[in-house]
């Protein structure tokens, strides 16, 4: 696969909504440059301590051990519903203020996206490395950007948002849980 292709497939994956991504756009409200910043490296160190073991190392061993594998998976998509129904109920723990770099470096880690990236599509090389992070900055400065413009600073917007956000990680997370078995 060339380098733009495998870009193009890693963009493709991490450009979907989903737990990091959610996070990034509800928080993105007040963020400082300094803030922002820290939510690029926070996320990028997350997707290359999840990709680089599981491209290089667990990959092959999951393949061999699939109930492992499985319970991997299971416990990433927990995290995600429990983040869902978290986003739903909380008024104020997921605003650019609030939202601290360790939950979104927990989300990050636990995203099923870092699963699939490391098992399925980046194989282990610098090259797919400098390609994940290049990726990772674009499509998170994305959603940060996405999520200023539209939660704006109306508390209606920010309300409904909010409410879409857990929609989607509820989703995501049962259609993840329900791939395990599939």
């Amino acid at each position: 696969m060339s380098a733009f292709a495998l870009a193009l497939a890693v963009f493709s994956l991490l450009v979907l909504p989903g737990p990091t991504n959610t996070l990034l756009a509800l928080s993105a409200e007040k963020l400082t440059p300094g803030q922002y910043t820290g939510r690029l490296a926070t996320v990028m160190a997350a997707y290359i301590a999840v990709v680089v073991p599981f491209a290089w190392i667990a990959g092959p061993i999951l393949q061999d051990h699939v109930q492992v594998a499985k319970s991997v998976k299971l416990a990433s998509a927990g995290w995600v519903l429990y983040l869902g129904f978290r986003v739903w109920t909380s008024e104020k723990q997921f605003d650019g203020a609030t939202l601290g770099n360790g939950r979104l470096l927990l989300t990050t880690l636990l995203n099923p996206k870092g699963l699939m990236l490391g098992l399925t599509i980046l194989p282990p090389s610098p090259l797919s490395l400098a390609i994940l992070t290049s990726v990772v900055a674009l499509t998170s400065s994305i959603w940060i950007f996405a999520g200023r413009a539209i939660v704006g600073t109306g508390s209606r917007r920010r309300v409904i948002a909010r409410k879409i956000g857990s929609g989607v990680l509820c989703l995501f997370s049962v259609a993840f849980a329900a791939s395990i078995w599939s």
